[in-house]
């Protein structure tokens, strides 16, 4: 399900790959992250994903007024996770916002493991 902004000049549609993408390089761009990972793949361990196909990584929810985005990442060692996660919300709240042209609601940043730089 697409994000379809209607305003005068007529309808703009943004797809979910487009926003999974925001999302996916603005936490990859945050202190503390070493990559995404896979919410799919439990059984065998946190994996490093790599490529452009953000959606194995991000889950949205799309009502009519907001987003919620999760985002499931790979931490780096020796850095603090809560401050990590904290920076990693408020920088998608905003980036991911301004972006989009729609409100970000909730983020939920799940670490799904730890990787040495």
């Amino acid at each position: 399900m697409a994000v379809r902004i209607v305003n005068k000049m007529g309808v703009i549609s943004i797809e979910n790959e487009i926003i999974e993408a925001a999302a996916a390089i603005t936490v990859l761009d945050c202190y503390g992250i070493a990559g995404l990972a896979s919410k799919r793949d439990k059984k065998n361990g946190s994996v490093i994903l790599y490529g452009d196909d953000y959606s194995q990584a991000i889950g949205l929810k799309i009502s009519e007024k907001t987003l919620s985005i999760d985002v499931h990442v790979i931490a780096e060692y020796g850095a603090n996770i809560q401050s990590v996660g904290d920076n990693a919300i408020e920088e998608v709240k905003k980036k991911v916002g301004d972006i989009v042209g729609v409100k970000v609601g909730e983020v939920g940043i799940f670490v799904e493991g730890v990787a040495m730089s």
